[in-house]
């Protein structure tokens, strides 16, 4: 979950500098692509806290995943 979290900031963090400098992003369809996979690891993982038979543990891997 972590590298694509990183990867969203890096490509995000990319976008920025080279919009400051006048530049094309280069492979924009990549960030769709990253959030795309972001937004289904966060079901899978809010279907397993859902799941999760206890209730403090589900609430945070609730908090967590929202955190994402």
């Amino acid at each position: 979950m972590i590298s694509i979290s990183y990867e969203k900031n890096m490509l995000m963090t990319q976008r920025q500098m080279l919009n400051a400098q006048n530049l094309r992003f280069p492979n924009p369809e990549r960030l769709p692509k990253v959030r795309k996979s972001m937004c289904r690891i966060k079901h899978v993982l809010t279907e397993r806290a859902i799941e999760e038979p206890d209730s403090r543990r589900s609430a945070e891997m609730k908090r967590m995943i929202n955190a994402l």
